[in-house]
């Protein structure tokens, strides 16, 4: 009866899931993407050969696992085939099958038991470091029934620990609601809340030697802990929550991300829209449609974007914030903390990748919509992060934890049994999918995974005692259809699992902790105070006094570049970034080699280090196969720089010339169309740790190949700078790419403008004939490129040096290649090899080598 009901939908549903699972499986693929779960069913050796697990053997003859309770059976199969079936491996597997309690995440507790009676040896850590000889000997008395359900022991354990006892009061305590019939489970969880909160002031108030940091509640759900910190904030208790939380999923992480872009994009008027009506501005629907008050907003945003390298996110969030706003976001709760915490994470990020505003934008949105698991302590919310607060934790959290006074208000509940249609086969180690629990195998698998839910809560249970160091309080009461509550077999012994709750009655609690001679104290949980009293701190003692003063402070350590070095002006965060501003415009008037075209479609595009940043930009994300790049991305990029869009046709046209353009030199006809994907590497950043370097230094380094180009004459412009720098020196590698000779090349995009002004000073003309190699020489050594040109040849050495196997640098270091984006003249060749608008030199190996030397020792 029940196939022919459930069969045919049942049937559907699997036909739906399983085209889902390929097509989720197809997604992946095409995104090169796989999961860690993906990634260990990719090695699973079943039982056949496996060689790829050879090298592993060979590699390791010792292997530790540690929560090995909370293995899996594929987790375990790998293990037992790579380290446990030949006799030349020691597999030490560490476990506690008591604190097995991820199920949810596929941990089983069979897989633990199954390799116990598999292993060799056995040996048993029965001593406890955390706990007080009191409280553990009573909660060595309390779980001596071990865990029924699970059929697992709690041998006694011997207390090592150093923590002190509490000078009053039992270690052991149970708070129980007193009552001559079973609650309802809604009647007690409105009322738990405010009557634990007094329990816990009273606690607080009779003890001077606790603090409000020395107390934790662990609950099961995160429902439970708002409601009890909502509780105990009535009371004046501060509270923290310890958890995952990430502060990018909260409403003030999705305000800074419509700051960000607006101020990337000032001129789009839904992005000022979105900001406008955000928190952070307030503004009423009204106001939008005032004239010239998006524009007024526009022309801010605009002049925070030219700030933001000098005051950063949270100065411009500071000048937006007057105190009406900020007092408003105040009473949002948590939403001025999260906002600073997550533009002060934002603003990490601008400072260490060199991020702009755009891809500020672009990160955050990345990190919100796609959030890291586990999520990483800074970006947990600092606003639950305060000082001499309670510590309000999920059980899972706890793990591993541990606090001087834990309370468990909620271990008087039974667990939730979840209802299909998917069910865990423990017996085949699979999922089935049936739609009624009530009859056949439906019926067979909701009474397993029934079971096996109180088992593990049961552990939980386990796991939420052993967290406490001095003092631990339990919750009890009898609540209806809560049998399968962890707490019965410790209070009523094991012969009370599955009675019904009417029986565990308080006479019958009495009388069997009596019996026992159980070192608890027993407490009734009163109803909340009708004129309840506030915590109230008591008063620091600490005398208040300034810090030491420090007598100097060293400002020549740090991070700089090759812009900071050759800086005429100061510009904190590009140079600290090391990029290079785009220089004006220059006027030849030297000849020029007439066989090229004088104008070149860059000629009039804007200078400036905006614009220059888009033409980087956007080669950095061209494929070089087509040459031609992209228009929407071109259009895109040029809105984020805020440049018209009209310069797309000339932009496309303009880098199509430069990837077609034979790089010429040691590289011949060799141009960046030809490059494969895996032959080049956009962006390259470094950080190269800088003993000691100065001027004299660095001269002293070109001296030693003399007779490379810029050589005597770039010593004396090289000469000039004031260089005296440790710390690191930080860069990014426009391109980095492979020749077919296997020889490695920094290539970097230059937008210098180099042409002929007209009579009324106006830019007349710029294109390929203008870039001479005389004309581009003066340029490298004006703006000091080959020092950038070396600096980048030592930092691409290392790399190769760590990464290249066999590596040589006589045989695998290529050189540089300077690219004048605006002279490059594309595929049209007139036979000569003085190809215009690029620099191409091999690399001088001995200058190479003693810069390496000069960063790493320190000039000598």
């Amino acid at each position: 009866m029940a196939a022919l009901w459930d069969g045919p939908p049942e049937r559907v549903w699997r036909f739906v899931l399983n085209r889902a699972l390929r097509e989720l499986a197809a997604r992946r693929t095409r995104r090169g993407v796989i999961s860690f779960p993906g990634l260990l069913a990719a090695l699973d050796p079943g039982e056949e050969d496996a060689p790829w697990l050879e090298p592993l053997r060979c590699r390791y003859r010792a292997v530790m696992v540690d929560e090995f309770q909370d293995t899996d059976p594929l987790q375990w199969r790998l293990l037992r085939r790579t380290f446990a079936e030949r006799g030349n491996h020691l597999l030490l597997l560490v476990g506690d099958p008591k604190q097995a309690i991820y199920r949810f995440r596929g941990g089983d507790l069979d897989t633990y038991l199954q390799a116990r009676r598999q292993a060799d040896r056995i040996d048993a850590l029965q001593e406890n470091f955390r706990t007080t000889p009191t409280l553990m000997r009573a909660l060595n008395d309390l779980m001596r029934p071990g865990l029924v359900r699970s059929e697992l022991p709690v041998p006694a354990v011997e207390p090592r620990g150093s923590a002190q006892a509490p000078p009053r009061g039992c270690p052991l305590q149970l708070l129980r609601w007193c009552g001559e019939t079973p609650l309802t489970k809604t009647a007690l969880v409105e009322e738990l809340p405010l009557r634990l909160a007094d329990a816990v002031l009273r606690l607080l108030q009779e003890r001077d030697d606790l603090t409000p940091a020395q107390l934790c509640l662990l609950v099961s759900t995160h429902r439970q802990a708002t409601e009890l910190r909502r509780a105990l904030s009535s009371r004046g208790l501060p509270t923290r929550l310890v958890s995952q939380g990430d502060v990018f999923e909260t409403e003030a992480a999705v305000v800074l991300q419509r700051l960000l872009d607006a101020l990337a994009q000032p001129g789009d008027e839904r992005r000022l829209r979105l900001l406008a009506c955000s928190p952070l501005m307030g503004w009423p629907p009204d106001d939008l449609s005032i004239d010239g008050r998006l524009d007024q907003l526009a022309l801010r945003l605009r002049a925070w974007a030219v700030q933001m390298p000098t005051i950063g996110l949270l100065g411009c969030l500071s000048d937006l914030l007057d105190g009406e706003r900020m007092a408003e976001l105040s009473d949002r709760g948590r939403m001025l903390g999260d906002l600073q915490q997550a533009a002060r994470l934002v603003q990490e990020v601008m400072h260490r990748q060199g991020l702009d505003i755009a891809s500020a934008a672009t990160w955050l949105r990345r990190e919100r919509l796609h959030p890291a698991d586990p999520v990483p302590e800074p970006r947990q919310p600092h606003s639950d992060l305060v000082e001499s607060a309670i510590a309000v934790v999920t059980v899972h959290r706890s793990k591993g934890l541990e606090y001087p006074v834990v309370i468990c208000p909620t271990l008087w509940e039974g667990p939730r049994v979840g209802g299909g249609p998917l069910w865990r086969d423990g017996g085949e180690g699979s999922w089935r999918l049936l739609l009624d629990s009530r009859w056949g195998r439906g019926l067979d698998l909701a009474q397993q995974e029934e079971t096996a839910a109180m088992a593990e809560a049961e552990r939980l249970a386990y796991v939420a005692l052993t967290r406490a160091r001095s003092q631990l309080v339990l919750v009890w009461a009898r609540v209806t259809r809560q049998e399968g509550s962890p707490l019965v077999s410790w209070l009523f012994g094991a012969d009370a699992v599955g009675q019904p709750i009417d029986q565990l009655t308080d006479e019958r609690l009495s009388a069997e902790l009596a019996e026992r001679a159980l070192a608890i104290e027993l407490t009734s949980l009163e109803p909340p105070d009708p004129a309840p009293r506030r915590w109230r701190s008591p008063a620091p003692t600490d005398r208040l006094c300034i810090g030491a003063v420090p007598q100097r402070i060293d400002r020549r350590w740090g991070r700089s570049s090759y812009s900071a070095w050759t800086a005429t002006s100061e510009d904190p965060a590009r140079h600290e970034q090391g990029r290079d501003a785009d220089p004006e415009g220059e006027e030849i008037l030297d000849e020029v080699d007439d066989h090229w075209p004088e104008d070149g479609p860059l000629r009039d595009f804007p200078r400036g280090a905006s614009a220059g940043d888009c033409l980087h930009r956007i080669l950095e994300q061209v494929s070089y196969q087509p040459s031609t790049p992209d228009p929407e991305l071109v259009e895109a990029e040029l809105r984020r720089a805020g440049l018209d869009i009209s310069w797309v046709p000339a932009v496309q046209q303009g880098l199509r010339l430069v990837v077609e353009t034979p790089l010429g030199g040691p590289l011949g006809d060799l141009s960046l169309d030809q490059l494969a994907l895996e032959q080049r590497h956009p962006e390259l950043g470094f950080d190269l740790p800088v003993e000691q370097v100065r001027t004299a230094d660095l001269v002293k380094a070109f001296q030693a190949e003399p007779e490379a180009r810029f050589g005597e004459g770039y010593l004396e412009r090289l000469a000039s700078l004031s260089v005296n720098s440790r710390g690191f020196l930080t860069g990014s590698i426009d391109l980095v790419f492979v020749d077919p000779n296997q020889r490695w090349w920094v290539l970097d995009w230059k937008s210098n403008w180099i042409g002929e002004r007209s009579g009324d000073g106006s830019d007349d003309r710029c294109g390929p004939r203008h870039y001479t190699d005389a004309a581009m020489g003066l340029q490298m050594i004006h703006h000091h490129y080959p020092l950038q040109a070396h600096l980048y040849l030592v930092a691409l050495h290392r790399h190769l040096r760590w990464r290249l196997p066999g590596y040589l640098p006589e045989r695998h270091l290529g050189g540089y290649v300077y690219a004048f984006l605006r002279g490059m003249p594309g595929s049209r060749q007139p036979g000569s090899r003085a190809t215009p608008g690029r620099i191409v030199e091999p690399a001088p190996l001995r200058r190479v080598l003693a810069l390496d030397r000069l960063l790493q020792e320190g000039g000598r």
